[in-house]
């Protein structure tokens, strides 16, 4: 799955579902189930991809697990939000934090967070975005998680830069260019540097500006993107 081998990696989680449910070992069919899932995600088929999740939730809140139930969860907001379901969507993302926090489960609780930054930046709620933005920040400050926090700084760079702060848009690029260091993951790395050119651009420093947007369309050039 992680190398885009997704007909490969959907038979091996078929057969681990069947496998896991023939034998009663819930969480492998629930792990099954979460990579048919987000395969279903990378194939741009967001109701498959909340019907199993949907199940993953049901499942893992009959049995007491609370971090496959917040996983689940968090993943459902994700479908629902890619379907524009903003409504539900929100709904799912408050209730993977409220679950995650109960199992102490840091990482899907800074990610369903930062799903309700976005669900809020979609909105125009840009108050409660920035709110959540910045606690989705902190937490990921705790995990360590550089290309996770990465990613929640170039989306709150990018809402300041809309309302105006440039100074805090500058700072939230140069924090992400700080924790993605030299190795950073190139759609990050192209992420960062079309943020950093908005604010040259913004700044009147038009050569800056060009360099950046530049160096982020030859990233997306090698991606094929």
């Amino acid at each position: 799955y992680q190398r885009g081998a997704y007909g490969d990696a959907r038979r091996w989680a078929e057969a681990a579902l069947e496998r896991a449910e023939d034998a009663g070992r819930l969480r492998i069919e629930i792990h099954a189930r979460n990579t048919l899932g987000k395969l279903a995600l990378a194939q741009k088929d967001p109701a498959a991809a909340a019907t199993l999740f949907e199940e993953n939730r049901t499942r893992a809140a009959r049995s007491g697990l609370g971090h496959q139930e917040a996983q689940a969860w968090t993943n459902l907001g994700v479908a629902l939000l890619l379907r524009r379901d903003l409504g539900r969507a929100e709904e799912a993302c408050k209730k993977a934090v409220e679950v995650a926090t109960r199992a102490s489960d840091t990482r899907d609780r800074a990610i369903a967070t930062e799903n309700l930054a976005v669900i809020a930046h979609l909105g125009r709620d840009y108050r409660r975005a920035l709110a959540s933005y910045h606690v989705a920040v902190g937490l990921l400050k705790r995990l360590g998680n550089r290309p996770m926090l990465a990613r929640v700084a170039i989306n709150l760079g990018e809402l300041y830069l809309s309302l105006g702060d440039r100074a805090q848009a500058r700072s939230l690029s140069e924090l992400a260019s700080h924790v993605l260091g030299a190795s950073a993951p190139a759609p990050r790395e192209a992420e960062r540097l079309l943020l950093r050119g908005r604010v040259e651009a913004a700044d009147g420093r038009v050569e800056e500006a060009r360099a950046a947007f530049e160096r982020a369309l030859v990233i997306f050039a090698e991606l094929g993107d």
